[in-house]
């Protein structure tokens, strides 16, 4: 059964209600998003946590809101442990767009027929203002990563060299590469690997078994447990080798800057998001410079 053809029985929706009651989240994070991760439960909970807990404080009716519920939410969007409307932008459109999803749960489950949070004013997003680092401090992680850790190596200069996201990084499978031909196969689009990109590979290929036990494998070349797996033992080596944190994000739109790709090299169908993905990376780039 989808998620949009879900409906809670009797029973349920009379718990669901009770629950919004006494403000208890993490008895209604699970009925209306089901069986989510530790972290993305978690991650819910504190986009939602600063408004049930404002909402228990002053009466609130979370389900069925007052007509001055938009005037009421400025305070707990706004609401950090620094004070009262010290929230970022970004911050405060992130718990919007969580309670924005919660009530259109509650729509979908025949509990409410209309959206309260629908036209809030929202302030613009904040985009990200840190320049990307240099090439040259990229070539060092690498080249540290090479030495020290291969696994590391290897999906490093994938991101690197071809953009990889980080989930099609968690996603991708042995049998996804023909290394005869050099060809990586991504959820959109085919890309041709670099050089270096297939010798970063070797070393798990060897460990792997080899092209013959591995070209028709579904198992995942990266066994990282979560994000966190992969991003902090990135930061550690970027401590180790002596330059600046590195994050996966960064390093794709590195590769962005300093490769010169076609938009279904780097995974991209279409030409539009791709011009401004390396927009946002050039504008990174001349802040680099300037500084």
């Amino acid at each position: 059964m989808t998620e949009i053809e879900r409906r809670l029985t009797t029973d349920q929706a009379g718990t669901l209600t009770r629950a919004f009651q006494h403000h208890e989240l993490d008895r209604i994070i699970p009925m209306l998003w089901g069986s989510l991760p530790t972290r993305r439960r978690v991650q819910l909970t504190t986009n939602l946590q600063t408004i049930f807990t404002h909402a228990e404080q002053d009466g609130v009716n979370l389900l069925h809101p007052a007509a001055d519920f938009h005037t009421w939410l400025r305070t707990p969007l706004t609401d950090t442990l620094r004070g009262p409307g010290t929230a970022r932008p970004n911050t405060i459109n992130t718990r919007y767009y969580t309670l924005k999803q919660m009530y259109d749960h509650l729509i979908r489950e025949g509990l409410l027929t209309t959206n309260p949070t629908a036209g809030y004013a929202l302030p613009p997003i904040e985009r990200a203002v840190t320049p990307l680092p240099s090439q040259e401090d990229v070539t060092v992680l690498l080249t540290y990563l090479e030495r020290h850790d291969p696994l590391l190596h290897a999906a490093a200069t994938l991101i690197y060299h071809h953009a990889l996201q980080y989930t099609e990084l968690e996603a991708l499978k042995w049998n996804a590469l023909d290394f005869s031909r050099g060809l990586l196969l991504r959820p959109r689009t085919e890309t041709r690997l670099s050089k270096e990109a297939l010798h970063a590979l070797q070393p798990l290929l060897k460990q792997a078994g080899g092209p013959l036990h591995t070209q028709d494998s579904p198992k995942p070349i990266f066994l990282f447990e979560n994000r966190d797996a992969f991003r902090l033992p990135l930061w550690r080596a970027c401590k180790v080798a002596g330059i600046g944190n590195i994050s996966p994000r960064e390093l794709r739109l590195c590769s962005l800057r300093d490769h010169a790709h076609t938009p279904s090299d780097v995974g991209f169908v279409n030409a539009e998001s791709y011009r401004r993905a390396l927009k946002h990376a050039e504008d990174l780039a001349e802040r680099l410079t300037d500084q």
